[in-house]
Order: C-alpha cells, then structure tokens, then sequence
C-alpha cells in the first residue's frame, strides 16, 4: 500500500519524490494540491517544491487547474503512472525475490531512453561562425586596401565595391542571376561597429541555441535565417527612397533566428524546467526583443531582414524538433517542410520580382527614345526614379571583374545611359533662353542646372562603362558624389 497523507508523520519535512507521487496518485482523478496537504500533515509547503520540480524534470507530474485559495494543482502524466508501477513491480521484487533460474533468464529489452533536450558537448559551431565573420571582414579589409580605400574609410564607413566583391547583395544581382549573394550577404559588415554588435550578440545568443538544439540543428536555423531575412529584405524593398538599389550586408537575420528558435525551445519544453528558470530566460529574452527591435528602427537597418530570420528561424526550431522527436509521417513531413523552406524564400523573391511593385522600376526597360517638344517632357525622363535603375545596373557591371561582363548586356546597358545622356543634352539646349517672366526664369534656370548636372554624371558613367578596368576609389566616389547632388537638384524644380 502506498503511503498517503495520514502514515507520514507530521515532524516530516522533507517529503520524498516517490512519497509525492504516491500522493499525487491516490487523489485519483482529482487534482493534487501541495496547500491542502500542508495542512493536513503538517509537512511545510514549501518543502514540497524540491520533489515536484524534481517530478516536473523528469515528466512524471504535470501542472493543473489552479484554485483561488488553495494553489496550484497537480497531476500524474502517463509515465508518472508507468513510475507508480515500476516502483511497486521493484517492492515486490524485494518482497518476493526470483529464484536463481528466473534471474538468468531472458527478459524483454528495455525500453528506449528518450532523447535529451539539450546538448551538453562544449559548442563548437557558435565559435566557427563568430570566426568566419570576422576572418571575412579582414579579407574586406585586405582588398578595400589594395582598391585604395583608407584603413579609417573602411573600418568606420565601409567601401561599397569591396562590400560587392565579398559577397553582399542588392536588387540588380538577383537580375543578373547571382542568386548565391543571398546567403553570402550574411558574412559581410558594412562597419567595424556592425561587426562588433553582431558577433557580440551572436556570442550571446548562439551558445545558448547550440546547448538547447545541439550542433547541427543550430547552423542549419542560422543559414536558413539568414537566408530567409536576406530574401525577405530583397522582395520588400530593393530600391530605397532616392530609387537607389541599396546594398544588403550583416548577420542580424541569421542571430535573430537563432533568438526565435531559443523562444521556440521555451514553448515546447518549459513544462520540464524549473519555473524561476522560465521566469528568468523569458525576462532576458524580453529585454534582448526590445533591444533589437529599436536597433530595428534606426534608419539604415533592414527591419525586413530581422523579421525574415526571426520567422524562419522559428519555423525551422518547430521543424527540427519534430524531427528529433516525432515518428512516421510526421517526422518525414517536418524533413520535407526544413527542406523546402529556402526554395519557397527564393520563389517568394522571384515572385516579387516578376510581380512587385517595388520591383517595377528594376525590371529591364527598352532605351528611352529622345523627347521631342517642351523641355518639360525631357526633364521627366530624367527624374530619379526614372534614370536610377538603369545607372544601379551599370554600377554593378561596373564592379565586375572586365572577363566577367558579358559584352551583350554592356552595350545594352550603355546604349540606356547613353540616351538618357542624350535626353539632358537636349534639355539643357532648350531650356537656355530667357522668357521673361522672374519666376518663371528662375525655375528654368533651376531646371537647366539640374539638366546640365545630368549631362556631367551621365557623361562621366559612359566613360566609366567605355574604359575596361574597374573604376579606381577615387574615381567612383567623384561620380557617386555627382550622380547623388543630380538627385537633389530634381527636388529644386518646380514641377
């Protein structure tokens, strides 16, 4: 017979995990409450908690209905009542010992211990990864050097064709079919500052992710993430407000998928641990959420790179889990689902692409033919939203390796630039004379310094695109300089 409240004495203060069981099991389908009991044995209630933590750990009991006034109830789950059994099956046993030709003989194997829910080997992808991003950002720092960029320009400000050659992404590269650039993008930082942040976050979180979903599951939510951020980055926004394409570096989609995934582990597993250790990480992981989202905020950040890596980085936590602990179908289905999420990333981009609005200024565009008539019809072939994507694309030709560009797609890229080169000459031309009117005068003069300024940015790119070296620093950020005062020019004119 197990005991119950009445055969324990009421000087017992530290009550057994097998006694609380015991207990547990004779409330029958009733919930347990460890205040009632108090009360009835004399036993303090707080020497209760040790046993039933012990017995939530190990998943004997589970939590219940909660009573106003009496406390939190508990339950046995079904390896609780497997426990009771076994326990009573080892009483008899002593009782009742087999005889020696019972005890050689075979028995049924025993049954297979469950999978551990975290991984207690020392972490050993967290360090390769803050390892690789930095090795990479000294091999920027290497080749921003010998394309002439100063030690303080790259650590402070970064170098936007070093940043190309490492492998960062922008909305032209998807056109041009380097799909690859979308999980490269992710080891790139575009500042010293950028990389510190990331790897001190990734430090932070990443351990923590290893211990909880062990080696590999953890570099497969961190490239999955990461990828996941960088196509949602892309698909939602390829051109910034100045209808530049904009370049995509840095890691934080990938860290804020590992961040999910720990809130992933929490949800599926906070019934086996101690309820002041939830209370804990939850409060940690409060603070880092609300942290990070400001950082989100900040002009320059991708928001849509951290919601991608944070979505994905969940999903895939869900997916892994159930392949380590589901069986049949559905652990092939969750094999299927962490499979397919990078290829429906990907259709996701170039559904954006085919389809998107943003996109719609990106997608090729026959040369513009020259505007014949008033000078207001050429200025607004001239207009920034129009001539961008055509000078996007021809600056990522230009970055090129020279054996790497296709001469096809240079003449066509040149004969847009030139045309529209064309469209400012003639702008110029026809806004030079006078009318007469102050007002009017003064905003053609306006509009012919935006056109003149046109012709110098889109002459100095023709030359750029005619000679067969890569432009040196000094020479791209003399045109980027001219190209961008063109831009503020147009927001002069009085439409």
């Amino acid at each position: 017979m197990e005991p119950d409240a009445e055969t324990i004495p009421t000087a017992t203060i530290a009550p057994t995990p097998e006694q609380v069981l015991a207990w547990i099991a004779a409330a029958g389908d009733s919930p347990w409450f460890p205040s009632a009991h108090s009360k009835r044995s004399g036993i303090p209630r707080e020497a209760f908690d040790p046993p039933l933590n012990e017995l939530r750990g190990a998943e004997l009991v589970r939590v219940v209905d909660w009573v106003r006034e009496v406390g939190q109830g508990y339950a046995l789950t079904s390896d609780g009542k497997t426990a009771l059994e076994a326990i009573a099956r080892a009483r008899d046993l002593i009782a009742n010992p087999p005889s020696p030709e019972a005890a050689v003989s075979p028995s049924s194997p025993p049954e297979a211990p469950k999978p551990a829910i975290i991984d207690l080997r020392p972490p050993i992808i967290t360090p390769a990864l803050l390892m690789a991003n930095l090795l990479w950002f000294f091999v920027g720092l290497v080749v921003a050097t010998r394309l002439g960029v100063t030690l303080r320009s790259f650590l402070l400000e970064g170098d936007r064709t070093t940043f190309a050659r490492l492998g960062a992404v922008a909305a032209p590269d998807l056109l041009r079919g380097d799909w690859w650039r979308l999980a490269t993008c992710c080891f790139v930082h575009g500042s010293i500052w950028h990389l510190l942040i990331n790897l001190f976050n990734l430090g932070m979180i990443g351990a923590l992710a290893e211990l909880l979903w062990g080696r590999w599951r953890v570099l497969l939510i961190y490239l999955i993430a990461g990828f996941a951020g960088s196509c949602l980055a892309l698909a939602l926004h390829p051109l910034d407000a100045s209808h530049h394409a904009p370049l995509l570096v840095g890691a934080s989609g990938a860290i804020w998928g590992l961040a999910t995934s720990v809130v992933a582990w929490m949800l599926l597993f906070h019934r086996r641990l101690p309820r002041d250790l939830v209370v804990d990480l939850t409060r940690r992981l409060g603070v880092g959420f609300a942290l990070s989202i400001a950082v989100s905020l900040l002009p320059g950040v991708s928001w849509q790179a951290h919601l991608g890596g944070a979505a994905a980085g969940f999903a895939a936590a869900i997916f892994l889990n159930e392949m380590r602990f589901g069986r049949g179908y559905r652990r092939a289905l969750a094999l299927v689902a962490v499979a397919m999420m990078p290829a429906l990333c990907a259709g996701g981009v170039l559904l954006a692409i085919q389809c998107g609005e943003q996109w719609a200024p990106l997608r090729p565009a026959p040369a513009p033919p020259p505007v014949p008539g008033d000078p207001t019809q050429l200025l607004e072939s001239l207009a920034p939203m129009v001539v961008n994507p055509t000078v996007n694309e021809a600056g990522q030709l230009l970055i090129l390796d020279p054996k790497r560009r296709k001469p096809e797609r240079m003449a066509e890229v040149r004969g847009r630039v030139k045309a529209f080169w064309s469209n400012a000459m003639e702008a110029s031309q026809r806004l030079t004379p006078a009318l007469g009117d102050a007002a009017v005068d003064a905003n053609r003069a306006r509009a012919k310094q935006f056109a003149d300024a046109r012709v110098e940015s889109l002459g100095r790119l023709l030359g750029m695109l005619d000679a067969i070296a890569i432009p040196d620093v000094p020479t791209w950020k003399d045109w980027g300089e001219r190209h961008r005062a063109a831009d503020r020019l147009w927001n002069d004119i009085e439409k």
